[in-house]
């Protein structure tokens, strides 16, 4: 079984009360009725979008994964803290990397510390439900950053799903 780090947006979680350090919240439990989807709605930051719920907890409930050596995550903390690190931790600790990203291709986004992170990264990324924001009448539009997170992810990704 894969251990996979789950690199989520925070949607995907529910917001703890718990603070200190790099702690998150936990995944949402399985939703077996309205009433659960709404206890979890009522968590999530972006009431715009419930896609979000979708995209986020997808990848945690469809990808077989060892339980006890995955984890959900943020690569640009983690990249963060560890510095010169990053790339043997997470090489010894995990066989893939799962990205949620929706939407985030568009104009006047900065991805230089997604970029700087996934430089380092060097196991197999699969990324789940990329996206635009808005109809983009010109790639001129785009950040030279999320020019070449495009790049990075069209060369390092097993598999580019999108939205």
């Amino acid at each position: 079984m894969k251990k996979i780090f789950f690199h989520s947006s925070p949607f995907s979680i529910a917001k703890t009360k718990v603070t200190g350090g790099l702690l998150n919240g936990c995944i949402y439990p399985k939703a077996s009725s309205i009433s659960d989807l709404k206890a979890s709605f009522a968590q999530t930051g972006n009431k715009g979008s419930k896609g979000n719920m979708v995209h986020s907890e997808a990848p945690l409930k469809l990808f077989t994964h060892n339980l006890s050596r995955s984890c959900i995550g943020n690569l640009v903390h983690a990249h963060e803290s560890m510095k010169d690190d990053f790339s043997n931790y997470i090489k010894s600790n995990f066989d893939l990397i799962i990205l949620s990203m929706a939407n985030f291709i568009r104009k006047n986004q900065d991805h230089r510390k997604i970029v700087d992170a996934l430089k380092q990264v060097e196991i197999p990324i699969v990324l789940f439900s990329a996206g635009l924001q808005n109809r983009l009448t010109s790639v001129v539009n785009l950040s030279e950053s999320t020019i070449e997170l495009l790049r990075i992810l069209d060369e390092k990704a097993l598999l580019f799903s999108v939205r």
